[in-house]
């Protein structure tokens, strides 16, 4: 049902941008569109911060894995839950770019989009990089966040490079073995 999963979409966009190099959250999919089946999930499009895109998805992960929110597809376990299909870094924007053909439903899917938390300016690049008019964003932001500037902070030099660097080679590795079982080479089995 749409009317239960938009509070649930908002409940946990206010969560996500609290996390550091969290940038913004975009509702999009079916919940976006209004056209949610009961077996659903919640699509849910992170940007985070230059040169921190894999640190802010794993985070966002762990987060809605812990939770108990991740949506399973392979398990049939989808309903209601949050799918991050998505990530967006915020100097690359452009959708354009990021799909590389044209397609019909494109233009579709970037006017359902709806911002649920993050920073204002960065809503209004992304619309701006993709022709779009700016519906208005939510009043959450995580400017003045004591918390997320702290950790920010301390991320910034050496360590966090290296945290970067260490998820970005991690989640890759298991991007690729995921890929693989659901889409396993001509002959072999699942």
């Amino acid at each position: 049902n749409i009317m239960q999963r938009l509070p649930k979409a908002h409940s946990i966009a206010k969560l996500l941008v609290h996390l550091p190099y969290v940038r913004l959250v975009i509702l999009s999919g079916p919940t976006a569109n209004g056209e949610s089946g009961a077996q659903s999930d919640i699509d849910l499009l992170i940007v985070g911060a230059k040169n921190h895109l894999w640190t802010a998805r794993y985070l966002c992960v762990f987060l809605i894995t812990i939770l108990g929110q991740k949506s399973y597809p392979l398990k049939k376990k989808t309903a209601g839950r949050i799918c991050l299909p998505l990530y967006l870094s915020e100097d690359f924007l452009e959708m354009r770019r990021v799909w590389r053909r044209s397609a019909p439903w494109q233009r579709q899917w970037l006017q359902s989009l709806k911002p649920l938390a993050g920073e204002p300016a960065v809503w209004q690049k992304f619309c701006q990089e993709n022709r779009l008019s700016a519906p208005p964003i939510s009043q959450i932001s995580p400017i003045g966040l004591i918390g997320k500037e702290i950790s920010e902070f301390v991320l910034a030099f050496y360590l966090g490079w290296l945290l970067e660097k260490v998820l970005r080679w991690w989640q890759r590795r298991r991007l690729e073995r995921y890929r693989q079982r659901v889409n396993p080479p001509a002959g072999e089995m699942r």
